[in-house]
């Protein structure tokens, strides 16, 4: 059933990076904003919510805002989502694996 109380239903999560590689994931999660067409793409944002300077690393908040107000496709676009997400990370951990 449709609820058209719910428009555009955001799903957020955090992603633990190497400071170094910040502003490089976020330009790709940027990227990921702009070619994904169920994505508002003005409302979905990654910004840094906490350092750990110690350990050289960085949680990214990453907030997505979907176009449905339908549960099926909104589980849809999030898994989507969430798994273009860890083969970034999966990627950048092969790369440049954390301490």
């Amino acid at each position: 059933m449709k609820n058209g109380e719910r428009v555009n239903w955001r799903f957020t999560t955090e992603l633990k990076v190497e400071m170094d590689e910040v502003e490089r994931i976020r330009e790709e999660i940027n990227k990921i904003f702009e070619e994904d067409k169920d994505l508002e793409q003005e409302d979905s944002y990654a910004l840094i919510h906490d350092a750990d300077f110690a350990n050289r690393t960085a949680v990214l908040i990453v907030s997505c805002f979907t176009k449905t107000d339908t549960h099926e496709d909104y589980f849809r676009i999030r898994d989507a989502m969430l798994l273009k997400l860890r083969k970034l990370i999966d990627a950048t951990k092969k790369s440049n694996p954390l301490p």
